[in-house]
């Protein structure tokens, strides 16, 4: 896959289709809003929910979407953006309003379905974690905190997560009622090989390292470790020193592979998986055919018959012909 094509329908994804109407969302916010809507309705009904309650999945959404963002900004010392922004707030809140009242019965997860949104997930997901987490994290007025490494990652996990914590922790999505009575997912054992929580941190820190964010040595020297990870050099050879990738081919580099994990997820979870099948062992056959009454189990138990049975059944036999006879 061509990084300039890549790069190219992102482009595209982020163009305004309705703007000559004076509606300035991006194709991508669009899709995303509906997208999230659906799914939130789907999830819901997989658990036994008949209906969705309108006053409240509006504000469920609005706490995914932006569950990660209050609690970072709060920690940076920062004004989330839905504060001072409330468009996008206003186009998920009210896409959830509308999905909950025109659609009266969500549609089932269907695996073609899927797998195309998956794609559509990965362009998403990397615009969040090489674009949105790098510049919050970057506003921060110490330097210290905004050159930090350590806290872009921890930005671009909270972020991509932090929202859908709450919703699992206090229940939302149950149809029985919102209460805290399990561990949520993510703190489970083994929690943390989810796609979504792994992938944030490493994907946020391979984009880093290939464009030397901020120029910072750390990024740089990751970057140049990566060639040395096959390589069978001398201990003492320092790495050589890489050229910065541009930020669009860093970020397409990040799409390509999100893509590609995200794809594998969802055949995972829904697609056809390949089924091994074990040959088995075949029966011997026997030769001689058993006659009538006799089956083929038996023929097989008369030789493993002890003598010594053998000869006490003839003796039984011949002394019930010699009592006949008197």
């Amino acid at each position: 896959m061509n990084l300039t094509t890549v790069s190219s329908t992102l482009d595209w994804l982020r163009t305004p289709p309705f703007e000559i109407w004076g509606v300035s969302f991006p194709l991508i916010d669009l899709i995303g809003a509906l997208r999230l809507s659906i799914v939130l309705r789907q999830i819901k009904k997989a658990k036994g929910g008949e209906s969705s309650n309108t006053q409240v999945s509006p504000w469920i959404t609005a706490l995914i979407l932006f569950g990660g963002e209050a609690i970072m900004c709060s920690l940076l010392s920062l004004t989330p953006g839905f504060l001072i922004y409330p468009n996008i707030t206003l186009l998920f809140m009210g896409t959830q309003f509308l999905v909950n009242e025109i659609m009266l019965e969500p549609p089932p997860f269907r695996f073609p379905v899927e797998l195309g949104f998956a794609v559509f997930d990965a362009f998403g997901r990397a615009l969040l974690l090489c674009d949105f987490a790098p510049a919050l994290v970057a506003k921060h007025p110490d330097p210290v905190v905004a050159n930090s490494p350590l806290a872009l990652l921890i930005t671009s996990e909270v972020l991509t997560n932090g929202g859908f914590f709450f919703v699992n922790l206090l229940n939302m999505l149950d149809p029985s009622g919102w209460r805290v009575d399990r561990t949520p997912p993510e703190a489970l054992p083994w929690g943390w090989t989810a796609v979504d929580l792994w992938t944030a941190p490493v994907v946020t820190a391979l984009w880093a390292s290939l464009t030397h964010w901020r120029d910072q040595s750390f990024w740089a020297d990751m970057h140049s470790n990566y060639l040395n990870l096959g390589r069978s050099g001398k201990l003492d050879e320092k790495p050589a020193a890489l050229e910065a990738w541009t930020h669009s081919d860093a970020r397409s580099l990040c799409i390509v592979i999100l893509v590609t994990l995200f794809i594998c997820r969802t055949w995972w979870n829904m697609g056809p998986l390949p089924s091994f099948k074990i040959k088995q062992r075949s029966t011997p056959t026997l030769s001689v055919k058993p006659s009538s009454s006799t089956t083929s189990i038996e023929l097989s138990e008369l030789p493993s018959t002890p003598n010594s049975i053998r000869k006490r059944r003839s003796k039984q036999s011949r002394g019930k012909s010699v009592t006949q006879a008197e």
